[in-house]
């Protein structure tokens, strides 16, 4: 059985690479968007349980949007 090392193209990292973003995005998209996102559907007339969704999705999409990356970042080394 090869090894990851044995399998990984040269050139390539061992691992996916690191997210880089300015720490001020991950907060506005991690903290600021999702709590105003709520607040306004709140401030709308919306149930609290569709404002809490509404807050959810961009931190969801983000979170798969990274597993995406990842995923393909992976595949691309994976053999053929």
């Amino acid at each position: 059985m090869k090894t990851t090392e044995q399998l990984r193209p040269p050139g390539r990292p061992a691992s996916a690479p690191a997210r880089t973003s300015h720490p001020l995005r991950t907060t506005i998209v991690d903290i600021v968007a999702p709590v105003a996102l709520y607040y306004g559907a709140r401030a709308l007339g919306a149930s609290i349980w569709v404002a809490l969704i509404a807050g959810g999705v961009i931190p969801a999409i983000e979170a798969l949007a990274g597993i995406l990356i990842r995923a393909a970042y992976f595949t691309d080394l994976a053999p053929e």
